[in-house]
């Protein structure tokens, strides 16, 4: 699987095909590809997304990336992990070895 991604236009590319990202999406893909390998708690990624805003936040950031892992086909968790903790205290990492390039 070749994953691009361009922050820049906020574009992504699975294996030479743009896949269609919501402005939410490539804002959360971003957020991700700036810290390949490292743990990007829930609520660093909501505060960066919703300014501070953290109502409804978790379920929010839980729906936009179940519908970004789909349509990057990544079903078993292996590009995207989730970091389980006690409530906002979990977080995601998006693996060196599969992430993504970026422009």
């Amino acid at each position: 699987m070749e994953l691009i991604f361009n922050g820049k236009k906020g574009t992504l590319y699975l294996n030479n095909k743009k896949i269609s990202l919501t402005e939410i999406q490539a804002r959360i893909m971003w957020i991700l590809v700036r810290h390949q390998g490292k743990s990007v708690p829930r609520e660093t990624i909501i505060r960066e997304i919703w300014n501070d805003d953290l109502r409804g936040g978790e379920q929010l950031l839980n729906t936009h990336l179940s519908y970004l892992r789909k349509k990057i086909g990544d079903h078993d968790h292996r590009l995207i992990v989730s970091i389980r903790g006690n409530k906002g205290e979990g977080g995601f990492i998006l693996l060196r070895e599969t992430a993504p390039a970026y422009l």
